[in-house]
């Protein structure tokens, strides 16, 4: 387990769900924000697991990114991806969509020295936006060297802009990180998040993206259990107010409900552009800029908004904002999150924010 899993994960998770076993109310540790691994100077030490694919589930096939061309019919994101699609893809499989939109910039979902793992968010061409229509773009490429920052080479286009429409090729992938049920890392509910593992693409042009969807925080939070202390499950349904699920039922591995609200299903949404209405933060951001929203807990990440070279975002513990845009359903390291995607994306807006649309 790496540094910031044995003590971030450790203590700010514990934080987030147990609610001040750290002695703080505010989640400052780093546990929960990055795809399998984070550091503690900011980069994401993704390591290559024994099955040979990345701990940030680069693929099935165990490269972080394939460069040949897989044989695939065209197909719509939705068919390959509903739940009861009856041209759903399978874990592996070979896919082709195109002319989908980009609802994100591009952006590192993960770097160390040897890898850097890019993505852009996509969703079907429809006027609105229709469940499952939805996923990450993701594809590999040569780290950071000594330099510290990621060359933007990969096999998605290095300058990929929200509104551009793409042609990919690649692989269905649902991820998780290996992380994720190993003592004390959660285990999401849903369990993993559809990707397309990209081996070629190219852009075609520009399109309006879907406009945003309005959602409660129940659609969009998921839920997870945490590990046993003797091999049981403690199930919690949110990830900031986990009620009773440290009791005592976690000691004889039972299986311990806690926390308050429904649990939605975050898959109908990953890709979307999501809005919430008045809400409240319950933390202030993490060192990785993360945050959670009071009293649900939802996870708000700023992996989109930090790679953008934007500042993390200011946020205190209590502050309320009127609207919350950003990406849904993004399962950032082990629990279910909204991800803004530059700091127009709050009202009021962020004070190093600019001239916002």
């Amino acid at each position: 387990m790496r540094r910031s899993q044995a003590l971030g994960i450790l203590c700010a998770f514990t934080a987030v769900v147990v609610a001040a076993a750290c002695g703080d109310d505010e989640v400052t540790g780093n546990g929960y924000n990055y795809d399998g691994g984070s550091t503690g100077d900011g980069s994401s030490g993704d390591a290559t697991t024994d099955d040979g694919s990345t701990s940030d589930g680069s693929t099935t096939d165990g490269t972080a990114g394939d460069t040949g061309t897989d044989a695939a019919a065209v197909a719509k994101i939705v068919d390959i991806n509903a739940p009861n699609s009856p041209t759903r893809a399978k874990d592996g499989d070979a896919v082709h969509v195109t002319g989908v939109v980009a609802t994100s910039p591009i952006f590192v979902v993960s770097k160390s020295k040897t890898t850097c793992n890019y993505g852009v968010f996509v969703v079907d061409a429809n006027a609105t936006f229709l469940p499952y229509s939805g996923l990450l773009a993701f594809a590999g490429g040569p780290g950071t060297g000594d330099a510290g920052t990621c060359p933007g080479t990969s096999a998605l286009p290095a300058d990929v802009k929200v509104g551009d429409t793409l042609d990919i090729t690649g692989k269905y992938s649902l991820f998780a990180s290996t992380s994720c049920g190993k003592d004390p890392n959660p285990t999401p509910v849903p369990g993993k998040s559809p990707e397309i593992v990209v081996s070629a693409s190219s852009k075609l042009g520009t399109a309006t993206p879907p406009p945003p969807v309005v959602l409660t925080v129940d659609d969009l939070r998921g839920g997870f259990t945490l590990p046993g202390k003797d091999g049981g499950t403690d199930a919690a349904t949110d990830a900031g107010d986990a009620g009773d699920a440290s009791d005592d039922a976690a000691a004889d591995g039972g299986t311990d409900a806690g926390g308050g609200g429904a649990v939605g299903d975050p898959l109908k949404y990953t890709g979307a552009i999501v809005e919430l209405h008045d809400v409240t933060a319950k933390t202030k951001p993490d060192s990785f800029g993360a945050w959670s929203l009071d009293p649900s807990g939802l996870v708000v990440g700023s992996k989109i908004v930090i790679n953008g070279a934007n500042p993390s975002p200011a946020v205190t513990a209590g502050q309320t904002f009127t609207k919350l845009v950003g990406i849904g359903g993004y399962l950032d390291f082990c629990l279910w999150s909204i991800e803004p995607r530059t700091l127009c994306d709050f009202t009021p807006p962020q004070a190093d924010a600019g001239t916002c649309p």
